[in-house]
C-alpha cells in the first residue's frame, strides 16, 4: 500500500469528503466576500476591483480543482487496489512513465523487458507517486477535461461551458496578468462569478460521488 504523506492524508471517504467540503466552503466563502465589497456604482474602484476579482475566480476555479483532484489521487492509493483494477484512465496514468520508457528506447529487448513489468506491475499494488501528481496551470477547458477523465466524472455536462472556461475565465484572467487593460461592467463579472461558483460546486459534487460509488475501479468490489 502507498506511503503517502500530505499535511493530513486522506486515508477514509469521510476524510475525503471533509477535506473537500472544507476546502470548497472557505474558497467560496472568500470569494463572496471580495464581491461584496465591489461597488455597484461605476468608477475607478469599481472596475480595479473587478479586474481583482477576475484573477481571484481563476485562482479559485484552477485551486480548488487541482486540490480536488489531488485528494482523490491520494484517497484512492489507500485503497490497498491493484493496478489492473482501475479504470483505464488512471492505470495509463500511473504507468505514463514505463510507457514512455518503451517509446524512448530503441532496443527491442529493452522494450521487451519494460513490457513485461508493466505486465506483471498490472496485478501488484498500484504504485502511487509521493509528489503532487496532478498539475492544472492554465487550466483550460481541455486539461479540465483530462482531469475529469482521471477522476472518472462524467464530461458531457461541462461541453456547453467550453467557451466560458477558455474565453471569459482563462484569457480573461491571462490577458490581465500580462498586464492588459479589460474593461468589464459589473454584471458582466456578476455572470463569471455565478458560472465558476457554479463549476466549482458540480465539480465538487461529481468528484465526491465518483469516490463514494469506486467509479474509479473498473467492477465495484
Amino acid at each position: 500500500m502507498s506511503t503517502l504523506k500530505t499535511p493530513k492524508d486522506p486515508r477514509t471517504l469521510s476524510m475525503f469528503l471533509e477535506m473537500l467540503d472544507n476546502d470548497y466552503a472557505w474558497r467560496i466563502s472568500e470569494l463572496s466576500n471580495f464581491k461584496n465589497t465591489i461597488p455597484k456604482d461605476e468608477g475607478i474602484t469599481q472596475k480595479s476591483l473587478i479586474r481583482a476579482g477576475v484573477t481571484l475566480l481563476y485562482a479559485h476555479w484552477e485551486g480548488f480543482v487541482r486540490y480536488a483532484a489531488n485528494q482523490y489521487y491520494w484517497y484512492i492509493s489507500y485503497q490497498g487496489h491493484n493496478t489492473r483494477e482501475f479504470q483505464s484512465s488512471l492505470i495509463a496514468f500511473l504507468l505514463s512513465k514505463q510507457a514512455s520508457e518503451i517509446i524512448e528506447t530503441k532496443k527491442l529487448t529493452k522494450k521487451i523487458s519494460l513490457f513485461e513489468k508493466i505486465l506483471k506491475d498490472l496485478d501488484t499494488p498500484a504504485h502511487f507517486s509521493t509528489k503532487v501528481p496532478i498539475r492544472t496551470s492554465n487550466l483550460r477547458y481541455e486539461l479540465f477535461i483530462d482531469v475529469c477523465y482521471l477522476l472518472s466524472i462524467e464530461t458531457q455536462e461541462f461541453e456547453l461551458k467550453n467557451e466560458f472556461i477558455d474565453r471569459d475565465l482563462v484569457e480573461r484572467r491571462n490577458n490581465i496578468a500580462h498586464g492588459k487593460f479589460l474593461d468589464l461592467n459589473y454584471k458582466e463579472f456578476n455572470d463569471i462569478y455565478t458560472n465558476v461558483i457554479s463549476l466549482l460546486r458540480r465539480f465538487k459534487d461529481l468528484a465526491v460521488n465518483s469516490a463514494a460509488e469506486k467509479k474509479y475501479l473498473r467492477e465495484v468490489v
